[in-house]
């Protein structure tokens, strides 16, 4: 049990800020201070228990590491494959055993042999070939070979283990089948309830749903988003269960899958579809290093932290959607019915009021005022300073975007104005804040942790989240007395004395609108 409990309580070392709490998808870093008390333990124990004692129980498992699993697919068998062939032929492309090979060589970590449209005879020549060229080049015993569906053909083969789902046998059945020392992986295509039930019946891994557009199988794609609440209820439930993430994944977007919790990347055609083996391996070992860096930013953003589970956004969603909530949106043009939409469909009700005979009336009844100053004429900023007003005289709480500011005289200084009135909340990218915080005679000489200058692109920044210093963004939010949320490839948030730094694995969040 003190070993479960220590796999999830890692010490990484301290290139971060130590100042600042991690929010990490689905679940809050908070860091260790002297004195604090973590309760991780409080919180983990009973089903780490479990789980503890249902592996002590069992025979011992082979060991594994998914990290980088390949996946096949029937479209790359070749009249080869399952003939026992160990060099590639002189004409055509590369079988699939060659292929698989390649990948070993690159990094691959585990195969899983899945064919669906060959007889069972086919299915065990193909799969006892890989198996004997897999030994034959000292990947037995180091990459193990798993069978997708075929539980006859994994015992055929004696293959180190099988995975199933929601069409196969089930987990319970396979596990009686294949015995307690073989891995046994599940496809739960998303549904937490259904990997921790999985997992409960014998599963080793559990699979996620598609995360992007496959070539290989039509699906609705999950997004990486959803591998968020499931890694946090893995983890909250179950412990730490191998996640692995399958569907579209490629070069571009490993990293980011990888950073939303993903244990392992299960890849098909962006591997196997090379015509060379030569670039099979470079491919495998591309994913390989992507992969690798993403697991060591994940563990920087856990630096010297214990692991406290808080309250999914949602649950605080639900809360705040029980009172309808009515929002003042003084939006630029650009962003008015992007602003609208992503209200309604949260459960709110978006008002766009920019009129000046009515913008400080409304802000009065509204729950909660939004003013993005992105487009500016003498009218908007009337409207903006009554309703800023307003919301002050009222308590309700305003929320400032200060767009391009110290791009243009003008609109710096209606920021400037509207900054005194103290807004609840100021979001901004990392120039916009940098600037507020100039604007409010706080010194920003030594914003930028790199030393880039601070220079204004239309309403881009200059700046990347990670390398501005988060002193000045806490005493921005300290002057104001109110919130700062800084925007980009990361998210910050601090109120001045509490920093969370969102990770959320979009990084290309900052270039769309």
């Amino acid at each position: 049990f003190g070993s479960s409990i220590g796999s999830l309580s890692h010490n990484f070392d301290t290139s971060i800020d130590s100042r600042v709490s991690f929010f990490q998808p689905a679940k809050i870093m908070m860091l260790q201070r002297p004195g604090a008390v973590s309760i991780l333990a409080k919180r983990t124990a009973s089903p780490l228990l479990v789980r503890a004692l249902a592996t002590a129980s069992a025979t011992k498992k082979k060991s594994f590491d998914p990290s980088v699993y390949l996946v096949t697919d029937d479209t790359y068998l070749t009249p080869e494959d399952g003939a026992g062939q160990t060099s590639p032929s002189t004409f055509g492309p590369p079988s699939l055993t060659q292929k698989i090979l390649a990948s070993c060589q690159g990094g691959a970590t585990m195969v899983q042999l899945r064919l669906k449209n060959v007889s069972t005879k086919r299915y065990v020549d193909v799969a006892r070939d890989v198996k004997n060229q897999m030994a034959a080049q000292g990947w037995a015993g180091r990459v193990p070979l798993i069978i997708d569906d075929r539980v006859d053909v994994a015992l055929a083969i004696d293959a180190d283990g099988c995975h199933v789902g929601d069409s196969d046998l089930d987990v319970p059945t396979v596990r009686k089948l294949v015995g307690p020392d073989k891995i046994l992986g599940s496809s739960t295509y998303g549904d937490a309830e259904m990997m921790m039930a999985a997992i409960r019946d014998g599963a080793d891994y559990v699979a996620g749903g598609g995360v992007a557009p496959s070539m290989t199988k039509k699906y609705v794609t999950k997004g990486v988003a959803h591998l968020h609440d499931i890694r946090y209820k893995l983890l909250a439930n179950m412990g730490d269960i191998p996640l692995v993430a399958i569907g579209g994944i490629t070069d571009f977007n490993a990293s980011d899958i990888t950073f939303a919790g993903a244990d392992s990347l299960a890849i098909v055609s962006h591997i196997l579809r090379h015509g060379s083996t030569g670039d099979v391996t470079a491919a495998t070992k591309k994913i390989a290093e992507l992969q690798n860096a993403a697991k060591i930013a994940r563990r920087r953003a856990k630096d010297e932290s214990s692991e406290v589970f808080g309250d999914l956004l949602a649950d605080k969603r639900a809360e705040i959607l029980k009172a309808g909530p009515l929002i003042h949106c003084m939006a630029n043009y650009v962003s008015m019915d992007i602003m609208a939409n992503v209200l309604l469909a949260c459960g709110m009700s978006p008002a766009m009021v920019h009129n000046d005979k009515e913008s400080g009336e409304f802000a009065s009844v509204a729950s909660a005022v939004a003013i993005n100053i992105g487009t500016l004429n003498e009218e908007s900023v009337r409207s903006f300073s009554d309703a800023a007003n307003a919301a002050n005289a009222k308590g309700t709480p305003w929320v400032l975007d200060p767009v391009a500011v110290g791009l243009l005289t003008y609109r710096t200084g209606v920021v400037q104005d509207l900054l005194k009135l103290k807004p609840t909340m100021i979001r901004g990218n990392p120039s916009e804040v940098v600037k507020c915080a100039e604007l409010l005679g706080i010194d920003v000489s030594q914003a930028s942790k790199g030393g880039e200058a601070l220079v204004a692109k239309g309403c881009d920044s200059s700046l990347d989240t990670l390398s501005v210093n988060l002193e000045i963004v806490d005493e921005l939010a300290r002057r104001i007395e109110g919130t700062v949320v800084m925007t980009g490839a990361a998210d910050y948030s601090t109120d001045g004395e509490k920093g969370y730094l969102a990770l959320h694995s979009v990084p290309g969040l900052q270039h769309i609108t």
